[in-house]
């Protein structure tokens, strides 16, 4: 399959690697290296994982307290959100909400 990324993905990784490299130099680097492989498995893998809100499949990411959130249409596995794990659940709930209507 082919993997894209969404525009609202993109806000959400450039935010964690700003957050890495706040940290330590280089640190948002290894992370994109990181969920690149991440991305690349999900080429094959696409569509293994659970649903969540009945409209996102989830993955984590291996190296990051992160979450991957896609979904799939046809050949095309589609990162909707990348999101700290970390983060409250209800907040992870509305962002990915806040998503689905934009995409409605």
């Amino acid at each position: 399959m082919k993997v894209a990324i969404a525009n609202t993905a993109t806000f959400h990784i450039e935010e964690a690697c700003e957050f890495y490299d706040n940290q330590e130099s280089g640190a948002g680097r290894y992370f994109l290296q990181c969920l690149a492989e991440d991305l690349d498995r999900l080429a094959t893998l696409g569509g293994v994982h659970s649903k969540r809100l009945k409209h996102y499949h989830k993955t984590n990411c291996s190296h990051h307290p992160f979450a991957i959130y896609y979904t799939i249409d046809g050949e095309t596995v589609t990162i909707k959100a990348v999101l700290d794990s970390r983060k409250n659940p209800v907040a992870v709930r509305r962002i990915l909400s806040r998503i689905k209507r934009q995409n409605s």
